[in-house]
């Protein structure tokens, strides 16, 4: 039971940590989350994007760096 209740609290603590330091659009994108984990997922995907984007990034600069 303790161990939910600090579990409980530090994720009010990190989700705070999170709106705070967030612009106003970036936090509507992630206030229904309900775990910080779920707002930093999000937030990693929206910025760095899937596996399947990063692989494609990685495939274009390769191409690229090749006809250069």
């Amino acid at each position: 039971m303790e161990d939910d209740k600090k579990k409980i609290s530090l994720n009010c603590k990190a989700k705070s940590i999170l709106c705070c330091a967030l612009s106003k659009k970036e936090f509507n994108r992630i206030s229904s989350c309900k775990s910080a984990m779920q707002m930093w997922e999000k937030l990693r995907i929206t910025y760095e994007g899937t596996d399947k984007v990063k692989e494609t990034r990685i495939d274009i600069l390769v191409t690229q760096y090749e006809r250069f």
